[in-house]
């Protein structure tokens, strides 16, 4: 009894070890076919492109057309740019600091000092809108850099509305209405 199992037991693994041999050999040569319809492939597409190519230059040449034309077209038409164009990649506050410099650079005279005695008032500081991101839930809108939603304050004002026409600030004194850049 000892003996039949060990020589079933023998019997087992040689039969396994002859089925990873016939496994493995059956894959090696899919991997040799598969290779070998790839190259194939290849070759026939090359072999494609060039049978195009002749034919394309003599029904070129049999229209009387002339083939350096086709290998250089004619340039595009000139299109229609905005008056201004604006760099999406520059932050807004980039954008003022680039518009101050420009200005800057315009003054050639010094501005002279206003010969009154009387104080000048404080000057308000400027409110620039650079964007509105509207969503009927939850409209925004870029001020100065920052961006406020409805009932935020700026300075003496606070934002009424945000709709896509532009920003309603009210203070106690005025009511200021800033419109939303025009984009080209």
């Amino acid at each position: 009894m000892n003996s039949t199992k060990r020589n079933m037991l023998i019997l087992i693994v040689l039969l396994l070890l002859i089925a990873v041999l016939v496994i493995t050999q059956l894959n090696r040569s899919s991997k040799v076919d598969r290779r070998y319809t790839i190259d194939a492939n290849l070759q026939n597409l090359d072999e494609e492109i060039v049978l195009i190519e002749q034919v394309s230059r003599e029904v070129l040449t049999h229209l009387q057309i002339d083939t350096n034309a086709v290998k250089n077209p004619l340039p595009a038409p000139p299109q229609r740019l905005p008056k201004s164009l604006r760099d999406p990649f520059i932050f807004p506050g980039e954008l003022v600091a680039a518009q101050k410099a420009s200005v800057a650079k315009k003054r050639t005279t010094p501005a002279t000092a206003p010969k009154t005695a009387k104080k000048p008032p404080e000057p308000k500081r400027e409110i620039r809108l650079a964007g509105i991101i509207y969503d009927k839930s939850n409209p925004m809108a870029i001020i100065n850099g920052n961006i406020y939603r409805t009932a935020d304050k700026i300075d003496e004002f606070t934002i009424e509305t945000i709709n896509e026409k532009g920003v309603l600030l009210v203070s106690s004194k005025e009511r200021l209405f800033l419109e939303a850049p025009i984009i080209e």
